[in-house]
């Protein structure tokens, strides 16, 4: 009875050093990835997506791109501007000359994106799509105070580096739109060459690129974030849903 009492001790210490000894690999791997630049709450949460299962933590299910920038701006190509940085949690740009930024794992064609964006102060932000960043070529969503009074929504397409005139009919905001200090929820549909933009549940733009020339509707590429004019904003909650 001695010995074997004496040999379920030692089979009990076995699986605690197992359990520890896998524990500590875990945790290395983990701070390995993390200097890596890993994003793991994403990789988990496409994990999860993948086999259905929805967390209170991931957002559901279609979800192909997400950052709410817990792990800094490990993810983006910062294109221009000088004042990028993580702000209380969110992606700020500004204040002072045009910043850009592109989702580095964000290419697609159809897609939704959604975020959540405060205007601090300036002209207004942009949110790029379908965009190829060298020399731009693609779309842009805006959130523009600066354009007309008192300032506008609307979508504008851009061709090697070009800003083009704004699609019409746009969407002026109504009298008295509180611009600044709100976080505002926008999101944006990417159909084939139709688009709609909604802030705060509300549609506010839409547009067709139905133009042959100088060059039909672009097809596909990453997003972005933009601001311009010596606007200072934050970004968060960045996402892209695949229909």
């Amino acid at each position: 009875m001695k010995n074997r009492s004496s040999t379920h001790k030692q089979r009990g210490q076995s699986a605690v050093e197992v359990a520890l000894l896998v524990g500590m690999v875990a945790l290395f791997v983990i701070g390995i990835l993390r200097i890596m630049g890993v994003d793991l709450e994403g990789v988990f949460c496409r994990v999860a997506n993948g086999v259905g299962l929805q967390t209170a933590v991931c957002p559901g299910s279609g979800v192909v791109f997400w950052d709410d920038f817990s792990d800094g701006i490990e993810g983006w190509e910062l294109d221009r501007g000088p004042n990028w940085r993580i702000e209380d949690g969110e992606l700020c740009a500004g204040p002072g000359p045009e910043h850009r930024a592109y989702a580095i794992d964000s290419e697609g064609s159809n897609y939704t994106i959604s975020l959540d964006a405060t205007l601090k102060k300036g002209d207004g932000y942009g949110v790029y799509f379908r965009a190829i960043e060298s020399n731009v070529n693609g779309y842009t969503f805006q959130y523009d105070k600066g354009f007309g009074a008192p300032g506008a929504f609307i979508f504008r397409k851009w061709i090697n580096g070009q800003e083009m005139s704004p699609f019409r009919p746009w969407q002026p905001a109504p009298a008295g739109y509180q611009w600044f200090g709100v976080k505002r929820h926008v999101v944006i549909s990417v159909r084939g060459n139709e688009y709609t933009a909604a802030v705060d549940g509300q549609v506010v733009a839409t547009a067709v690129d139905d133009a042959a020339h100088p060059v039909p509707f672009f097809e596909d590429g990453r997003i972005g974030l933009r601001t311009w004019g010596g606007t200072e904003a934050c970004f968060d909650n960045v996402q892209i849903t695949m229909p």
